[in-house]
């Protein structure tokens, strides 16, 4: 999820069920004080820019990607670290495509025969032995 940052001159919450406007300021989600000027929109929270930080490392996030777990705002990096699929073969961390089998999970250049050195994608079919990967034919040599 991305943030948005707002330029606003005076800010007013909305009431909830009819549309209306509240008579009581917008109010920072981390430090309570009135928000003026630009600020962050989240969902319904809003935070003043330099309040609106990761809450493992404390960098800014208003201008970055962040992800929102248990209701903590963390950075791309903290979250990938703390939470992020890891790939059996390089133990790097897996963004975009993923290659899972037997519950294991791989990059998809790193799911490859342990051999010939294949991917899954130009010779299939790979397959498991003795906790490698193989392709079919280097199977055959074992």
């Amino acid at each position: 999820m991305r943030s948005a940052v707002l330029s606003l001159s005076t800010a007013y919450q909305q009431g909830s069920l009819s549309g209306e406007r509240s008579s009581g300021p917008i109010r920072c989600q981390r430090c309570r004080e009135v928000c003026k000027g630009e600020v962050v929109r989240v969902q319904d929270t809003h935070f003043h820019v330099k309040c609106f930080t990761c809450t493992v490392c404390g960098c800014g996030l208003a201008r970055s990607g962040f992800f929102q777990k248990s209701g903590e705002y963390i950075c791309t990096s903290d979250y990938q670290r703390l939470y992020g699929t890891r790939c059996d073969r390089c133990d790097g961390f897996i963004t975009g495509e993923v290659v899972s089998a037997l519950g294991r999970t791989y990059h998809p250049t790193c799911f490859v025969c342990s051999v010939c050195r294949y991917t899954h994608s130009t010779i299939p079919p790979l397959v498991y032995y003795s906790s490698s990967i193989y392709s079919s034919s280097s199977l055959l040599l074992l």
